[in-house]
C-alpha cells in the first residue's frame, strides 16, 4: 500500500475512531449505540486496508509467486513509512523473487548489493554485477545507469 494512503487515509480513521470511543461516553441512549457501531466500523475498515493486503500478498508468497514476492517486499519497505521499514523483511522478499527473474527485484537486490542492508543483502560487489547485470538482460529501465555507478565504486574499492 502506497505511502501517501496511510498516511492521508489512517490519521483520519483513527481520529474518527477515538471520536467514536469518546463521544458514547459522553452522549447517551441510542446515540451511544450509533456512535459504538461506527467506532466499530471505522476499527473494521483500518485493519481491512492495512493488514489485509500484506496477508494476502504473504500467503501469495509463500506458495513461490515472484510477482507477490516482490509486491511483498515493496510492502514491507513502506507500510509504515521508510522511517519504520522492516529492511530485513523487505531484503528477503526480494531475494525470493530475484532468484525467480524479477527484473525489479533483480535490480533492487542488485542496487542493495552495492551498499549492504541487511543479513539477505550483505555488501557484496561481485553480487552486485551479477544482479545488475540480470536485471539489465531482463530489460529493466535503471540497470545500466546503476552498472555505471557499480563500476565506480569498484574503482573507488581497487584504488583505495
Amino acid at each position: 500500500m502506497p505511502v501517501d494512503y496511510c498516511a492521508c487515509v489512517l490519521p483520519v480513521l483513527i481520529l474518527a475512531a477515538v471520536v467514536g470511543a469518546v463521544v458514547p461516553a459522553v452522549i447517551g441512549g441510542k446515540s451511544r449505540k450509533v456512535w459504538r457501531w461506527v467506532a466499530g466500523s471505522l476499527l473494521a475498515l483500518f485493519l481491512l486496508i492495512y493488514f489485509v493486503p500484506g496477508w494476502v500478498l504473504w500467503a501469495c508468497a509463500q506458495c513461490g509467486n515472484r510477482d507477490a514476492q516482490y509486491h511483498l517486499g515493496n510492502y514491507y519497505h513502506s507500510r509504515l513509512g521508510y522511517m519504520w521499514s522492516d529492511n530485513d523483511a523487505r531484503d528477503k522478499w526480494w531475494v525470493e523473487a530475484a532468484e525467480q527473474g524479477h527484473p525489479h527485484a533483480m535490480y533492487n537486490v542488485g542496487y542493495f548489493s552495492m551498499f549492504g542492508t541487511s543479513r539477505h543483502i550483505p555488501t557484496d560487489l561481485t553480487a552486485a554485477r551479477k544482479w545488475l547485470e540480470a536485471a539489465r538482460a531482463a530489460r529493466h529501465p535503471g540497470a545500466s545507469s546503476a552498472l555505471t555507478s557499480l563500476a565506480e565504486e569498484e574503482a573507488k574499492t581497487a584504488g583505495g
